[in-house]
């Protein structure tokens, strides 16, 4: 059990300094340099204790077999210092979220590159681990919401390598820069929302920043010699959920129109966009819709409003404050809970995805249709 749930690449420093070896450590973020960094201090610190030849063994699931890697760990050794052995490539590469079934609940881990027995096998291990072996988990950004990193973290050294919101606006920005495309407005909204996220307390909203790059690239291509990208550009480029459509979705619950919510869903899922992604949109556009209702309630600037709610443009502002003015605050917050459960139930249980927005937002307008059809 680690000491601390989180540590700082410092931390691990000092412990390593310290002579202090954990006997499992997971390395986990989108900062990639910074998990290369703790992993390389690991493996520098066991070459300088232990013998060359056999103190660091590296193995990636996507080449190794499982049963090689766990073979190893429980093999004991013949030498007194402490072995590593690093592991990477637990995360399937290509696969979104939701695009597979869970193992089973106990050891929920989805886009794992895991069978079930394995699972098994590695979360006995992370309870008894070797002795004589210091275990490095390190696989990139993960989702720290499903149970089965979280019983990873509980049972190692962890530290969480992360881009705060500025962090990643600034590089976000200059990414943008260097691509020599000019953004309209709505465009540049959007890949910022998309990309960059807000953080908001204690929460982190990362979006989908690691992303970025391979989405520009693919941007740039499409565009072309087209150096002004539009919102249809965006939308047919990058499978991005139409904000129409968004609009209409929004419409159709506020309004309790099953059959118009249901399609509208229908015809987002049709266009090959993640569910998460399209539910984080819906999810993103109600809260900014309870922000501006609040805030307009509150009689505020409308400088403060877009402040308060993330609105990046005067437009954007007017266009939500339409909107909101059809919706009761409290529905406004009904719908924002049922979204946020949906996104748990998706996250933990490994049932169809879609199904599960579905079935939320169903929830949300028929309680009130069968109130007013016994009227």
């Amino acid at each position: 059990m680690a000491a601390k749930e989180t540590n700082s690449l410092k931390d691990l420093h000092q412990s390593l300094a310290a002579g202090k070896t954990a006997p499992i450590y997971f390395f986990h973020g989108e900062q990639e340099n910074g998990v290369a960094a703790a992993v390389r201090s690991v493996r520098e610190h066991l070459l300088r204790t232990g013998d060359p030849s056999t103190a660091w063994r590296a193995y990636d699931l996507a080449e190794n077999a499982f049963g090689d890697f766990i073979s190893d760990v429980l093999t004991v050794s013949f030498f007194s210092e402490k072995r590593g052995v690093l592991l990477h490539g637990l995360l399937k590469k290509g696969r979104g979220i939701g695009d597979e079934e869970d193992a089973g609940e106990a050891v929920s881990a989805k886009n794992v590159r895991l069978e079930e027995k394995e699972l098994l096998a590695f979360l006995k291990y992370l309870q008894q681990p070797s002795p004589d072996v210091a275990l490095v988990i390190a696989p990139g950004k993960v989702d720290m919401r499903q149970k089965f990193w979280k019983e990873v973290a509980a049972s190692a050294y962890t530290v969480s390598f992360n881009l705060t919101e500025d962090d990643r606006k600034t590089l976000f920005e200059e990414k943008l820069l260097a691509s020599g495309l000019a953004f309209a407005p709505d465009a540049r909204a959007w890949m910022e929302e998309r990309f960059v996220g807000k953080d908001t307390g204690k929460e982190r909203v990362t979006g989908n920043f690691p992303f970025l790059d391979s989405e520009m690239d693919k941007l740039s291509l499409y565009m072309g010699d087209n150096k002004r990208v539009s919102m249809t550009d965006i939308e047919e480029c990058m499978s991005a959920p139409s904000q129409d459509n968004i609009f209409k979705l929004t419409d159709a619950l506020a309004e309790r129109k099953i059959d118009d919510a249901l399609n509208t869903l229908d015809s987002l899922r049709n266009q090959g966009s993640p569910c998460l992604m399209v539910m984080g949109m819906i999810a993103s556009n109600f809260r900014k819709l309870l922000m501006v209702r609040s805030g307009r309630d509150q009689r505020l600037r409308d400088d403060e409003i877009m402040a308060r709610a993330g609105i990046k443009s005067p437009w954007q502002l007017n266009k939500l404050t339409t909107q909101a003015r059809k919706i009761p605050a409290d529905l406004l917050k009904r719908i924002i809970f049922n979204l946020a459960r949906a996104d748990m139930r998706i996250k933990s249980a490994g049932l169809n995805d879609w199904h599960i927005l579905e079935q939320e937002l169903i929830g949300i307008i028929a309680p009130q249709s069968k109130t007013a059809s016994s009227r």
